[in-house]
């Protein structure tokens, strides 16, 4: 058991690292609403707190924690500029095939302001988080 819990910080910092570079990624890749611009960059600012309080920030550690953070910020920015750029979606198209149809649909879906079950569940991985790293740490 206490093997486990010697290793515990380290499996924590990489599910924050994954968590942070999908956010990152996500910030990065495609247009999306404020608010949730607002939530990724929130959420990985904490993670990013977090494993800086959970463990030391030393050689290799923190030139993985600094790209996150770069990249993050460089999502943030990226992001915000797209979002404050006017976007034609284009309207239903009876022709369309079904992926595109998809993939219009998807657009919408992510232009729009997050539901409820999204931010809740974003809640939920991040007091998870949250706990697992007071546990380790």
């Amino acid at each position: 058991m206490s093997t486990i819990l010697a290793y515990l910080p380290l499996a924590v910092l990489l599910a924050f690292a994954v968590l942070t570079a999908l956010g990152a990624v996500s910030l990065l890749s495609r247009r999306q609403h404020p608010l949730r611009i607002l939530s990724l960059a929130l959420t990985n600012a904490a993670y990013l707190l977090i494993w800086a309080l959970l463990i030391p920030l030393t050689s290799v550690i923190a030139i993985a924690w600094w790209v996150l953070v770069v990249a993050t910020l460089a999502g943030i920015v990226v992001a915000s500029v797209r979002a404050s750029r006017p976007l034609s979606v284009p309207a239903a198209d009876p022709a369309a095939t079904r992926g595109q149809e998809k993939r219009r649909r998807r657009t919408l879906r992510q232009l729009g302001a997050p539901g409820l079950a999204g931010v809740i569940a974003n809640g939920a991985v991040f007091v998870a988080v949250a706990v697992l790293a007071l546990v380790a740490g």
